[in-house]
């Protein structure tokens, strides 16, 4: 891949989802390469699960490689059962819940600060 080394890049997790949808173009606009992050949607340039800090590192190694930096990490990966009454969310769903929403911002952050 071919990539200006003056130009910013910022990387989005969670970038296909709703505020995603309006940051990305927006830090575009801005003059960013943006690298867009989702665990599986076909249209984000990476896929990757933000849970698994193998595949976090993975895939930001992949990103320095290809752009040589990461300026600006968006995180905006959240969960959420909404439909669910309280009483009937298990362990294991608050739990899975904590690991997305609390661990995320450490589990991106860290390997994205060694650039």
């Amino acid at each position: 891949m071919t990539h200006d080394p003056s130009t910013r890049v910022a990387l989005i997790t969670g970038a296909t989802g709703g505020l995603g949808s309006a940051i990305v173009p927006a830090f575009g606009s801005a003059g960013y390469s943006v690298v867009s992050c989702d665990a599986a949607h076909p249209h984000a340039a990476r896929q990757f699960d933000v849970t698994d800090p193998t595949a976090v590192e993975a895939a930001v190694s992949d990103i320095l490689t290809d752009f040589g930096r990461i300026d600006v990490l968006v995180n905006l990966v959240g969960a959420w059962w909404p439909q669910d009454p309280i009483s009937e969310i298990t362990d294991e769903d608050w739990d899975g819940l904590f690991k997305i929403n609390s661990n995320l911002c450490w589990s991106c952050h860290a390997p994205s600060s060694r650039t």
